[in-house]
């Protein structure tokens, strides 16, 4: 005699979770914005499955569930990962130690991006080089063959890498760099400061890497993958550059060679000059009053270049390369000059006042400036190792005091500019929460 034996599913198994919900594989129901969050709330970790997070931003630490987090709340205490990762690695031995006294956690360490600008220590011992695709410098950095004789310095600090260049890929004048159009690729970096400009050289154009170290627009791979301007009806929107590379065809004379020959500022109508103007080297036209004032007002730069016999108003300081600064900036621990002659033979006090802040630096700020990090940079130290350290500072009424310590004035909250440094949480959730309950935290 053959026995059947039916079976019932269970109630769990057969239940319906609400509209709000998700259903787990193993028949729980959990809210549905709990779904893909990093965290397991099923039990079994099916809520946490085909999620499609998003990649995290260079400057921030990836937990191992893959959650980001800020740089600033990497081994402060508390964790943020979900998974505790942002925890787990917290000894001295972690941390790269910049000049300022700034620490770089070893989650960023040897990833070609330099976060130690005064040191590079987090740049340094990330063993060998590649031969084929790398430099190594004198401390150990690998820079990229392309960064070398580019003009930027990246062997930190004897800028081995720029010497022996040749004077065909860029020229010098006045302390001032410009490339040299059809030998070197000109990098303008977005933000406009140009002392992070690089030119370079044509065979690492268009490889899939962007060796400008900047935005995309003035990349060295700006416009390698656009086949627009290849095709028959392109309606005069695109530009075919004689090294491959296609550009929209808005760029054509705006004064500064998207090409690499520059073959799209030639033949260009520039307007004419007017008696109070003074016509850069690309042919634009800039205020006669901006030549040789350390701001550059010409994109290729030339209007703070052969400044050896321009004037300096009263007020003023004369840079060794020639180029004018108000004299209260001199020696204020700011470079300004090109040629940095500016922060040179100063005479600095050798020990701050007891009602003053001894920056890293060795630079002395009013110690009601410590810890302040809406300050502009020359109100603060100019190493900005005024802001470490902060996590013990308490902050006046009324003020929003950032995760990482320092302080901010709350009307800097929620005003669309990053103040808070490392933890950037001034400008966090100020769509959904108004600044009033802002100030409580």
């Amino acid at each position: 005699m053959v026995t059947y034996i039916t079976t019932k599913k269970s109630s769990f198994e057969t239940y319906a979770c609400p509209a709000t919900h998700f259903k787990c594989n193993n028949h729980f129901c959990i809210p549905t914005e709990d779904v893909c969050d990093n965290d397991d709330h099923c039990g079994d970790g099916s809520d946490e499955h085909e999620c499609h997070y998003r990649e995290c931003w260079k400057a921030e630490f990836t937990c191992d569930n893959g959650q980001c987090v800020r740089p600033g709340q990497v081994c402060d205490g508390e964790a943020h990962c979900k998974d505790g990762t942002d925890e787990v690695r917290c000894q001295a031995e972690d941390f790269a130690v910049c000049a300022s006294g700034a620490r770089v956690h070893r989650h960023f360490w040897c990833d070609g991006w330099v976060d130690c600008a005064d040191n590079h220590a987090d740049e340094i011992n990330c063993g060998e080089c590649n031969a084929e695709t790398q430099h190594r410098c004198p401390n150990s950095r690998c820079i990229t063959l392309a960064n070398v004789c580019d003009s930027f310095c990246d062997c930190h600090p004897d800028c081995s890498d720029e010497a022996n260049c040749t004077g065909d890929l860029y020229q010098i004048l006045g302390g001032v760099i410009q490339c040299e159009v059809g030998s070197t690729f000109s990098c303008m970096t977005a933000n406009l400061d140009r002392s992070h400009d690089r030119c370079i050289s044509p065979e690492f154009i268009c490889d899939g890497r962007n060796d400008c170290h900047n935005g995309e627009f003035y990349s060295d791979e700006y416009g390698c993958e656009v086949n627009e301007c290849l095709g028959p009806d392109d309606g005069g929107r695109w530009f075919l550059c004689g090294e491959g590379r296609c550009i929209p065809s808005h760029l054509l004379c705006d004064f500064h060679p998207h090409c690499l020959h520059g073959e799209d500022e030639a033949d260009c109508d520039y307007p004419a000059c007017n008696v109070s103007e003074w016509r850069c080297f690309n042919g634009q036209c800039v205020p006669e009053s901006s030549r040789c004032d350390l701001r550059y007002e010409c994109l290729d730069k030339s209007d703070e270049m052969n400044c050896e016999n321009s004037s300096c108003s009263e007020g003023q300081a004369r840079c060794r390369n020639g180029q004018c600064l108000s004299s209260q900036l001199w020696c204020d621990w700011v470079l300004d000059c090109a040629d940095g002659s500016d922060e040179t033979s100063c005479d600095h006090p050798a020990e701050c006042t007891d009602d003053e802040f001894r920056c890293s630096n060795g630079q002395c700020i009013p110690l009601s400036r410590r810890c302040d990090a809406a300050l502009a940079p020359r109100e603060g130290c100019a190493d900005r190792s005024h802001l470490l350290n902060c996590s013990q500072q308490e902050c006046a009424a009324g003020a929003f005091q950032c995760g990482s310590g320092p302080c901010v004035s709350i009307s800097r909250v929620c005003d669309g500019r990053i103040d808070c440094p490392y933890s950037w949480d001034d400008e966090d959730h100020c769509r959904d929460t108004g600044k009033a309950s802002l100030i409580s935290t």
